[in-house]
């Protein structure tokens, strides 16, 4: 491929979400639907709190005459393209790969709901350590956006072994780092051609997505 570079970079999850909230990294038109539901995500946040990895992430730095050709999820509550080319340093980058553990990550940090399903249902149990969908409420659980935002309100009400098991998972949260690799190119069938592959051994897109994908950017 010609003209194609790619940085690899490790960057903790804390400063991925914050762009992901300041519109930074996007959704293109050509990724499917978001699909996983909160037992997957409750998979995910397991993973990471015991530092298992969960994959690499591909982004693709976005030329700005291709800024318009990202998908606009309201539940995201991301800041328009307006806004970002306002900012102080605009730039866009579209999720090639990753793009539904992304999502997860992003709505349940944020105690959001997607699809009439409520992310902010996912907690943390203090005493086994474990994360669950919580079906009411109870005082060893604790929604995992509050741990996110390390509430002290929530925080200082806890005690011994539950307060250092809240302060425990804040940790690992925030500290935990994802391989990212961007892809720097204005080739579109460079781009197309990596999204082809690193989607071919699974069933998340198919060739009609690939095709439909060369459409929009032709």
């Amino acid at each position: 491929m010609r003209n194609v570079s790619l940085d690899v970079d490790d960057r903790r999850l804390d400063d991925v979400i914050t762009q992901v909230g300041k519109g930074k990294y996007r959704i293109p038109e050509f990724q499917r639907e978001f699909v996983w539901d909160r037992t997957d995500v409750v998979d995910l946040f397991d993973s990471i709190y015991k530092s298992y990895p969960i994959g690499s992430f591909f982004f693709w730095r976005v030329p700005h005459d291709m800024w318009d050709f990202f998908r606009d999820v309201d539940e995201l509550q991301q800041p328009s393209l307006e806004e970002i080319q306002r900012s102080e340093f605009p730039e866009i980058s579209f999720v090639l790969d990753g793009q539904q553990r992304l999502t997860s990550l992003y709505v349940t940090l944020n105690g959001m709901k997607y699809a009439d399903t409520d992310y902010s249902r996912i907690v943390f149990d203090l005493d086994e350590e474990t994360f669950k969908v919580a079906e009411g409420k109870a005082d060893h659980l604790v929604r995992v956006c509050d741990i996110w935002d390390d509430k002290r309100e929530v925080r200082d009400e806890l005690e011994g072994d539950r307060y250092e098991a809240f302060t425990d998972c804040n940790d690992a949260l925030t500290k935990y780092e994802l391989p990212l690799i961007i892809v720097k190119t204005n080739e579109v069938e460079s781009v197309i051609n990596i999204f082809e592959r690193i989607n071919q051994k699974g069933t998340r897109l198919s060739r009609f997505d690939i095709v439909n994908a060369t459409f929009v950017f032709s």
